[in-house]
């Protein structure tokens, strides 16, 4: 049997959406977190209890464990976090995440072009976390083919 992850997504827009339900339909807990600011993008998720998944992915219905705003209920017990939003988003997600961030954590931002993985070590640093109890990297496209 595989491993059964639990994993953060932070994000939802196109790419976020389409993390949590692809990950979500391959049997891992998702937790799928939004900034306030942004919640209206949440309504529609919680409304059906989880996302739809069409196309060139796993296909169905995809429930999400969490959904939310709160990024301390999000982070809590997760291997596995995804900050996946455009690079203007990082600094954000960054200030947000570092008061929530446990040791061992894996922190993956998809995309994570234009240094975006030193401009969120920066900012956790300056927000008192100590890099060396987490992993942070980038890649530098978005996994997923999205609209």
């Amino acid at each position: 049997m595989t491993r059964r992850y639990k994993v953060a997504v932070l994000g939802s827009g196109n790419g976020g959406l389409t993390h949590a339900g692809d990950f979500a339909l391959a049997g891992h807990e998702v937790n799928l977190c939004e900034l306030p600011q942004f919640k209206g993008n949440l309504d529609p998720i919680v409304e059906a209890g989880g996302i739809e998944m069409l196309g060139a992915c796993r296909n169905g219905f995809a429930k999400i464990d969490m959904i939310t705003t709160d990024m301390e209920k999000a982070l809590s017990g997760v291997e596995v976090i995804l900050v996946v939003t455009p690079a203007y988003g990082h600094i954000a997600f960054a200030e947000a995440m570092a008061p929530y961030l446990e040791d061992g954590q894996i922190v993956v931002l998809n995309p994570g072009y234009s240094f975006g993985a030193l401009e969120v070590a920066n900012v956790l640093k300056e927000k008192g976390v100590h890099l060396n109890r987490i992993m942070l990297g980038a890649v530098a496209i978005l996994v997923y083919a999205t609209r």
